[in-house]
């Protein structure tokens, strides 16, 4: 019996059907008069194929590198606009093969747009950056303007303010998945979306946006950028939002305008590298302290406390005093079960040890009242607000109220445990959070 051919990625046949379709749909940019729409249509075309697989071959030389030789061999005006964007918004090897088909087609009279000269003629006006006060966010906002046709054909500088088009990028990076980037998306209202951002930080103390120096800005997306590339693994592409593929490509292109040479910004709350007999320091301050006061085994109470402070020095940029209700839900129920064998001693404590530390953490990191007793929803995530298109997408779901304010949750509890059944209460006992004005009681006591 013969063994079965398999076939080489030099042996895949490119998918030809798919590029006359997208290359009919270039047709489109025939009419555009912008060279941000243009940018953005093509930017949404390449990003159909972001974060997919390919059995035996690499998606972006299959169908990238195989969308621009199509789009050269058709010799049409709709392929030249399509290298063209292709020239500014794709990968470098794409880059280089579109920029010298372009130039081919260009040499033989194939007409070009209009917008042809100004495609990624843009010049950085201002970052700015949206930060929430648990440090679970970062949404950094650049804005962005495209040179006047006369400045760029005589070479004299011009400022963003006698730019046109301007426009913003708008990218979360999120701490609580490696500091990879979880959504993107462009603005055209640029005054609106600052001010609305900085009105939202003004009256919310849980808030802070302020502005960014564009190499501080490029440092930090580039690395965002490649921590979500580098997120990729078996199971399938990182967990972010449906747009992010769509300006993938847009955003990429938007940061080489940015200049270089900063390092990335630190993540809020972050201190200096913490040896181990600095962890261990920690650890006895926190078993000394009030908080701590109320757990009844101090040899498992001090074990949960090591995993807590490795924890955030490993997964969280060597910040174990920061705290918030995502972060604390990923600890418990995600990366404890799956790295630490607890003794059952242990599993029975490290709720309530995980519950003394958000408030031992929260006083020394200052943590604002509001953070303490969050408003929250009915199913228990908080509500924040982000300078963005639509409402903010809410952290994992399974969080409750009561657990923030400082006890431990009984639906969280059931998770944790895996379900099973107790012949006795949680011994956790009332406890005060702080009030936010208008929140609803805040005494809680919860069972287990």
């Amino acid at each position: 019996m013969s063994r079965r051919h398999r076939r080489t990625p030099a042996d895949t046949p490119p998918p030809d059907d798919v590029f006359a379709e997208m290359l009919l749909a270039a047709r489109e940019l025939l009419a555009v008069r912008s060279p941000l729409d243009a940018e953005l249509m093509v930017s949404d075309m390449i990003g159909a194929w972001w974060g997919k697989r390919l059995h035996g071959g690499d998606v972006e030389q299959v169908l990238g590198e195989g969308l621009v030789d199509y789009a050269a061999k058709a010799g049409t005006p709709a392929g030249l606009t399509l290298l063209i964007a292709m020239a500014y918004l794709g990968t470098a090897r794409q880059a280089a093969k579109a920029e010298g088909a372009a130039l081919a087609l260009m040499e033989s009279g194939v007409a070009r747009p209009g917008w042809a000269d100004r495609v990624g003629a843009v010049k950085p006006a201002g970052c700015y950056v949206s930060r929430d006060a648990y440090g679970d966010q970062d949404t950094v906002v650049c804005t962005f303007a495209y040179r006047s046709p006369g400045s760029y054909r005589s070479g004299a500088p011009s400022s963003p303010e006698e730019g046109e088009d301007r426009h913003a990028l708008v990218v979360v990076v999120d701490y609580n998945m490696r500091g990879m980037a979880r959504d993107a998306w462009v603005s055209s209202q640029v005054d609106k979306l600052l001010e609305q951002a900085s009105a939202e930080a003004g009256g919310n103390p849980m808030l802070r946006f302020e502005e960014l120096e564009p190499q501080q800005a490029r440092a930090l997306l580039e690395s965002a950028m490649k921590a979500t590339r580098d997120g990729f693994d078996r199971k399938g592409p990182p967990p972010v939002s449906d747009s992010y593929g769509t300006y993938h490509a847009f955003a990429r292109a938007r940061i080489k305008a940015l200049p270089p040479g900063r390092k990335r910004p630190a993540p809020l709350h972050t201190e200096a590298p913490y040896s181990r007999e600095r962890r261990a320091m920690l650890a006895a301050e926190f078993l000394a302290s009030d908080a701590a006061e109320h757990l009844s085994d101090p040899s498992a109470a001090s074990r949960c406390a090591d995993h807590i402070i490795d924890y955030g020095c490993e997964q969280d940029f060597m910040r174990p005093m920061r705290v918030s209700p995502t972060k604390c839900e990923t600890f418990l129920l995600d990366w404890l079960p799956k790295k630490i064998m607890l003794s059952p001693a242990e599993q029975e404590a490290v709720p309530y040890v995980l519950s003394a530390w958000v408030r031992f953490a929260g006083r020394r990191t200052g943590l604002p009242e509001e953070g303490c007793g969050p408003r929250w929803t009915r199913c228990g995530r908080p509500r924040r607000s982000s300078p963005r298109r639509t409402a903010t997408r809410p952290p994992p779901s399974g969080w409750t109220a009561s657990w923030w304010r400082g006890c431990c949750p009984t639906a969280t509890c059931r998770r944790w445990r895996g379900g099973r059944s107790r012949s006795r209460s949680c011994r956790a006992r009332p406890v005060t959070s702080c009030s936010t004005g208008s929140t609803r009681p805040t005494t809680a006591t919860g069972g287990c």
